[in-house]
Order: C-alpha cells, then sequence, then structure tokens
C-alpha cells in the first residue's frame, strides 16, 4: 500500500510537471521584449529546482 501510493505521488508530479509545461505564445514582434521576459520567468522557475539540486551552482550564469 505504502508502495502504490508513493508511485501515486510520483505519477501526479511526472503529470504535474508535464501539464505545468505552457505552450508558447503566438510570435509578435511588438510583444518579443515582453515574451522574452516571460519565457526567461518561465525558465528560472523551472531551474529552480534543479538549481537548488545543484547546490545553485548556476546561479552567477542566469543573473
Amino acid at each position: 500500500m505504502l508502495g502504490g501510493g508513493l508511485g501515486s505521488m510520483v505519477g501526479n508530479a511526472r503529470h504535474g510537471s508535464r501539464w505545468y509545461r505552457q505552450p508558447p505564445p503566438p510570435p509578435s514582434g511588438s510583444h518579443r521584449l515582453s515574451h522574452i521576459q516571460r519565457s526567461r520567468r518561465r525558465a528560472v522557475r523551472i531551474g529552480s529546482a534543479c538549481l537548488r539540486a545543484a547546490g545553485w551552482a548556476y546561479l552567477p550564469r542566469f543573473q
């Protein structure tokens, strides 16, 4: 039972990460800067977990 619960938690996390990925916004020349900022914010949010696991080794590179 405990193993099944852990498996379901892992499955939910996997599905959650897949669902968290948003589709790219439509290309637009006037809104390119905002798109870049939005994608960068999303990348930072997704990469924060990886950076935390890596001990914030790549944090200066993003700043």
